[in-house]
């Protein structure tokens, strides 16, 4: 369903000219945090968070020609940004401080609470539904990338497939990737919750507990910092996935996967399967390896990590 339309953003929708993908400040946060596991004497502080705040001038990384809207509320982050991006034709990022109609996978709500991170782009690619997929690969990576240069060094966050990102097991941002038919391109939109202030008090549909980056790690960030350096790391990752392809992206994924070889417990349909996850496929599929044989998982299917 589209939006209706938004209160008026809080301040004129642009596009920006400057562009720059910050792979050292990444590389540097990686090496940061292990010096600060490590106890030496370069350990660092969190990154003051006195920055801008919501409306004010974008990140001097912004990506070129990208649009970025600043908004005080709509029904769902992801129509919104599927909308501004048909309109333009050109890429879009959206920010709104509330969602009335969230939603995460499988169409269950998203609960947009105040201070959080909610958050889409949207754009159109030259490649089928199956190939474009393969950017929330590169959301998950972009989004650890970007919480990796403004949180303390010593955070660590992992992956759980298909599209969560946990620190100490429990979930700190979910992604919904959404793609559709256009011709002979497809319409991608690319919805991002993170959880930075406040928690929801239960797990999704029984699945893991929930956590903030202030809980967890002390850091409270503002939206619009996290805003300006997730789309610089997202324009990055893409670039990767450009020029190395897919498998390459998929490796800097599994790296940071947990679950890895460990019990899953997957619902395929009406069946639910148990076996080891071994890996991603080169196709973005997880493999489960069962009694009976491999089963490979679409990101539609249902899938947790069980008791060993």
């Amino acid at each position: 369903m589209r939006a209706a339309d938004p209160m008026p953003p809080t301040r004129r929708d642009e596009r920006f000219t400057r562009a720059a993908v910050p792979h050292e400040q990444v590389e540097a946060a990686h090496r940061r945090r292990d010096r600060a596991r490590q106890g030496g004497p370069h350990m660092t502080k969190p990154v003051a968070t006195g920055g801008p705040r919501l409306g004010d001038q974008p990140h001097r990384g912004w990506p070129n020609g990208v649009e970025r809207h600043l908004l005080t509320s709509v029904e769902s982050t992801n129509c919104e940004a599927e909308r501004l991006a048909r309109r333009s034709g050109a890429p879009v990022w959206v920010l709104a401080e509330r969602q009335t109609a969230g939603r995460g996978r499988r169409g269950r709500e998203w609960q947009s609470l105040a201070g959080n991170f909610h958050a889409s782009h949207a754009c159109h690619l030259d490649c089928p539904p199956s190939a474009a997929a393969w950017r929330s690969f590169a959301a998950a990576l972009a989004l650890r990338d970007a919480l990796m240069v403004l949180c303390p060094a010593s955070v660590d966050i992992a992956f759980k497939w298909p599209n969560d990102l946990l620190i100490e097991g429990r979930k700190l941002a979910g992604i919904l990737l959404e793609c559709r038919s256009d011709g002979d391109a497809t319409r991608l939109i690319i919805g991002f919750g993170v959880n930075l202030v406040t928690a929801p008090p239960t797990g999704e549909d029984g699945g893991l507990p929930a956590i903030s980056l202030l809980e967890s790690t002390g850091c409270r960030l503002l939206p619009a910092s996290l805003l300006d350096a997730l789309a610089a790391c997202y324009r990055g990752r893409e670039c990767d996935l450009n020029r190395c392809g897919f498998p390459a992206l998929r490796d800097a994924w599994q790296s940071h996967a947990i679950g890895r070889g460990g019990p899953v417990v997957a619902q395929v349909g009406a069946r639910q399967v148990r076996g080891l996850f071994t890996h991603v496929d080169e196709t973005g599929r997880a493999v489960i390896r069962t009694d009976t044989g491999i089963v490979e998982l679409a990101a539609a299917d249902r899938f947790r990590l069980a008791p060993t």
